[in-house]
Order: structure tokens, then C-alpha cells, then sequence
């Protein structure tokens, strides 16, 4: 199986660590773009 860097224990740390920053770019882009423009509105 492919691993990521580091030993293998740190690969559930990273995996969320990318979630995470996937999700503020998400929110960044949907608070300043498509909020404003009435392209997407999830209601908050």
C-alpha cells in the first residue's frame, strides 16, 4: 500500500490535516466569492 511521509502513524494526522485545510479554502471561497454573488447559500 502507498503511505505518505512519515512512519506510518502520522498518515490519520495528515489525512486531517489536509481535510481540515480543504475545508477553510472552502469556506474562504464561499464567504468571499460565492456567497456575495448568490451563486450557493447553505443558509449560515
Amino acid at each position: 500500500m502507498a503511505r505518505l511521509k512519515g512512519k506510518g502513524n502520522n498518515t490519520g494526522t495528515s489525512i486531517a490535516i489536509t481535510v481540515l485545510i480543504l475545508l477553510i479554502l472552502f469556506l474562504l471561497l464561499y464567504f468571499f466569492y460565492l456567497k456575495p454573488n448568490n451563486l450557493l447559500d447553505l443558509g449560515f
